[in-house]
């Protein structure tokens, strides 16, 4: 019996510590595309816990909780976002048209998809 007890304490103990939220390692990535063409050097702002009813918009960039940019090739990858729904809204400008171009997408950050590749369409409005 004295065995089991002092098996079983080091996990009573572990299992009562609290945690914030779960998390897992995850990387999300993105490649910013206008139609057929692939543009880079786009920002690309995060809104952690979002739902589809309450996107944060376009104008208010301080309602964002992180943001990235896309490299030349139009490529950007971050890593260990919350577990969770967010907004990504891609902000930029196209030179081939001459315009300024945005986009956004939802993103759902879970154990069961901790990798997420995606494209990112962004056009002008």
């Amino acid at each position: 019996m004295k065995k089991i007890f002092y098996f079983l304490l080091p996990i009573i103990l572990l299992s009562c510590q609290k945690e914030d939220a779960p998390r897992i390692f995850n990387r999300t990535c993105v490649t910013t595309q206008h139609h057929e063409l692939i543009i880079g050097d786009i920002d690309v702002y995060v809104k952690y816990n979002a739902t589809d009813f309450n996107f944060p918009g376009w104008e208010d960039l301080a309602e964002y909780d992180t943001v990235f940019t896309t490299n030349s090739v139009g490529k950007a990858c971050i890593e260990n976002l919350p577990i969770g729904k967010h907004w990504l809204v891609g902000l930029g400008f196209d030179p081939a048209i001459n315009l300024a171009i945005k986009g956004r997408a939802f993103v759902d950050i879970s154990f069961a998809a901790p990798e997420i590749d995606m494209i990112l369409y962004v056009g002008e409005e």
